[in-house]
């Protein structure tokens, strides 16, 4: 039961870290409801990657680009967060990612 925990803990931190980077995307909506949802988040999330954001995730190529299950897993952990993490450079918002992290 403590393994499950740890990964528990760990896949909900990164997914905060991750949701606030998502934030700071101008237009970027963030949602996992639908397939076309999905995809474009694994899409951003290898892009982050590729300029240089990394976030330790390891893609494969898929039909429709780039995948990664952890990346989907940390994405259906950001639902549940994702409105709660502030955006900006606010006191307030540094204040919450270091708590996350």
């Amino acid at each position: 039961m403590p393994l499950e925990w740890l990964a528990m803990y760990i896949s909900s931190r990164s997914a905060v870290e991750l949701g606030y980077i998502l934030k700071h995307i101008p237009g970027y909506e963030f949602s996992m409801d639908e397939f076309s949802d999905r995809l474009r988040f694994q899409k951003t999330v290898y892009l982050l990657q590729a300029f240089g954001i990394n976030r330790g995730y390891d893609f494969s190529w898929y039909l429709r680009g780039p995948y990664c299950s952890l990346a989907a897993h940390d994405g259906y952990d950001l639902r549940d967060v994702y409105d709660t993490i502030p955006t900006g450079s606010s006191s307030h918002a540094r204040k919450f990612l270091q708590r996350a992290i």
